[in-house]
């Protein structure tokens, strides 16, 4: 029998790298879910799929303080975001949802995304190892990757940058190679995390 697992709970939310965000006033509610799951369901059916997966942590994290306390938690959401960071096999994955506009469809919508997971599995198709494969995160505790011996920036290396290289140079070596890289799935994470880094180095020196 495998053994428990209770979910953690943890401000705030922590979102993957290359996952772009939803833009503001494009979520909405047309997601075809049921309309009377709540979120004590939704949370409830992320337990199950995270007792069948049997990680040794699972962790909802949000920018809701005591999402699982309905007396403690505020009655007004203004960030519905979600993510569920689980530890399996000493590899960490992270699952994260913001198209919805409430929490709760966030939610149910990562338990969906699992479920299907394990479903295709059960089909045979692949294991849920490797289906998994795209939610695969760097371990939170392992060190920041370091810059290599001219003082350049990971993401530099990435794109083939410069010190002196503007933001217009990193969108443009971005498009170019994402259009060449649109089947290698691995490759592209890294070029959007690549990208994503990039855009937020320029920004901060606006």
């Amino acid at each position: 029998m495998s053994q428990f697992t209770p979910l953690e709970f943890s401000t705030p939310l922590i979102w993957p790298e290359a996952q772009v965000k939803t833009p503001r006033g494009r979520q909405n509610n047309l997601n075809g879910f049921p309309p009377s799951v709540t979120l004590a369901d939704a949370l409830r059916y992320i337990e199950e799929e995270v007792q069948a997966l049997s990680p040794t942590k699972a962790i909802i994290t949000s920018h809701v303080e005591y999402l699982n306390n309905d007396r403690l938690r505020s009655k007004e959401i203004t960030n519905s975001a979600a993510s569920l960071k689980l530890s399996i096999s000493g590899q960490y994955f992270l699952f994260a949802c913001d198209r919805w506009l409430l929490i709760t469809h966030n939610l149910y919508a990562i338990s969906a995304t699992i479920r299907n997971l394990r479903q295709i599995a059960q089909f045979g198709v692949a294991d849920t190892q490797h289906l998994m494969q795209p939610y695969l995160v760097q371990s939170p505790t392992s060190v920041a990757p370091q810059r290599n011996a001219t003082g350049d920036e990971p993401w530099m290396q990435t794109l083939g940058l410069g010190s002196t290289a503007t933001v217009e140079d990193a969108n443009a070596i971005y498009r170019a190679r994402a259009k060449i890289l649109q089947n290698d799935a691995e490759a592209l994470m890294h070029l959007n995390a690549a990208i994503e880094q990039a855009r937020q180095f320029f920004g901060s020196k606006g």
